[in-house]
């Protein structure tokens, strides 16, 4: 259960990370301008911790289920299994 626990968590961050990804450009960019080391590392404990629940309140309110759901509608593989076309007819 722990692993589960551990995975969760990742996924969590790793959601949050895929959506704040312009973001995180903008916050690199500063940290290269700015020169002090501080603000940086406090800046990206910041960016890492809203990272994770960014990604946590995406996935309480099923926000990757409806972003799965708008993919799916764009695939051809899924259009093809949800007609049924995929069955065996004989």
């Amino acid at each position: 259960m722990r692993l589960y626990t551990l995975a969760l968590h990742k996924a969590y961050f790793d959601y949050g990370f895929s959506l704040t990804n312009i973001l995180k450009w903008l916050i690199a960019f500063f940290i290269l301008a700015d020169q002090d080391t501080s603000t940086s590392l406090i800046l990206g404990f910041i960016y890492a911790i809203s990272c994770y629940v960014i990604g946590a309140v995406a996935f309480k309110i099923r926000f990757n289920e409806a972003e799965q759901e708008v993919r799916n509608q764009f695939d051809l593989f899924v259009k093809e299994v949800r007609k049924g076309k995929h069955l065996n007819s004989s």
